[in-house]
């Protein structure tokens, strides 16, 4: 069934389906106009054709189930894991600067009319609600709806608007990363999606702020997550054990480049990297994890001169990356560095 498509530069609909033009390439990004696909081209010719998400295309929004849910986004199609569901650049980006409250409501006021259209929809947590939770040093009434849709909808220094419409689970089927080298966000799919269910991502990092504020996401976000591992203790002990070795192992991995480290430090954080990859790939987290601890492997394995093995970890983090972030014509640093490190060890194994 033909949907009304979104411009994919200024969030404009169409009034009638098939007024837009599309892509001559690709035949499926839609622009309002020839304007907008000239300011989109940066972004868009490195991911033509590269079998990316579209709203109205490969998903919708619409409204979810349960009172109080709001809306959300749904597959109108199945994702494979580690399909790219959606490549989206920043419409604000946000600095700490003394001058930066002023600054970001002047660069909103300069958006064209269907971004500003499109960032008063999004949602708007109660201002009373970020006081009291938050502690904020600000009356909640000295802020206006914008910037109280910011407080909620950002992630870390940028505004995304259909990113924004993403709901949230810890244990999610949809992994956001945030790639600096192209400013751009990318979501993958971190399982198998089929047609109806919706895409989710996770709003939190899983580090030690979620063992000190159980409460964070009610906080910030003024909701209970009821996903599996807020409703069953037996896997938030997993998470809690993830996070406690993950910290073991940054330790271990401090040691090891600033003072060489010991026999007994390369053991235990060999041991630390498999039990973080088991245990992330059992409970369906997010690829960084498994990346980092991958990477980590690596460079213990060649300490222990076990240099075909640093090879294999080198491939499976360049894996795992190209399933996050890769898949475009143009490689990401990162993949790059990783794929250079791997080379290195073979000429010099």
């Amino acid at each position: 069934m033909s949907r009304l498509r979104y411009c994919t530069y200024c969030y404009k609909k169409e009034d009638i389906i098939n007024e837009f033009q599309h892509c001559s390439i690709c035949r499926v990004t839609a622009y309002c106009s020839r304007n907008c696909q000239k300011l989109n081209w940066n972004q868009h010719k490195n991911w033509c054709c590269c079998n990316v998400g579209n709203l109205n295309v490969d998903y919708e929004i619409r409204d979810c189930e349960g009172e109080g849910k709001g809306k959300g986004l749904f597959a109108l199609r199945s994702f494979q894991k580690g399909d790219k569901v959606l490549i989206e650049r920043p419409v604000l980006k946000f600095d700490d600067g003394f001058n930066a409250r002023e600054n970001t409501i002047d660069d909103y006021e300069q958006l064209p009319e269907s971004i500003r259209s499109a960032i008063d929809d999004l949602h708007m947590v109660n201002a009373d609600h970020y006081s009291r939770s938050l502690g904020l040093f600000i009356s909640p009434y000295d802020l206006s709806d914008f910037e109280l849709r910011i407080l909620c909808n950002r992630f870390s220094d940028g505004l995304f608007i259909i990113t924004s419409r993403f709901n949230h689970q810890c244990l999610a089927n949809c992994e956001l990363n945030l790639v600096n080298d192209s400013n751009l966000a990318i979501i993958s799919a971190l399982t198998d999606i089929k047609e109806g269910e919706e895409l989710s991502i996770s709003y939190i990092n899983f580090d030690s702020d979620i063992i000190d504020d159980p409460d964070m996401i009610y906080k910030k976000w003024d909701f209970h997550c009821c996903c599996p591992r807020c409703i069953d203790n037996s896997i938030n002990e997993k998470v809690i054990h993830l996070v406690h070795m993950e910290e073991e192992l940054e330790e271990i991995y401090f040691s090891i480049k600033v003072n060489q480290g010991s026999k007994e430090d390369d053991n235990r954080g060999y041991s630390l990297c498999e039990e973080i990859i088991r245990i992330c790939n059992e409970l369906g987290l997010p690829r960084k994890h498994i990346t980092e601890a991958y990477s980590k492997m690596a460079i213990i394995a060649i300490r222990m001169k076990l240099f075909d093995i640093a090879v294999d970890c080198l491939d499976k983090a360049i894996l795992n990356l190209n399933e996050s972030i890769g898949g475009c014509k143009k490689t990401p640093n990162v993949i790059l560095e990783k794929q250079t490190c791997r080379d290195h060890v073979l000429k010099n194994k």
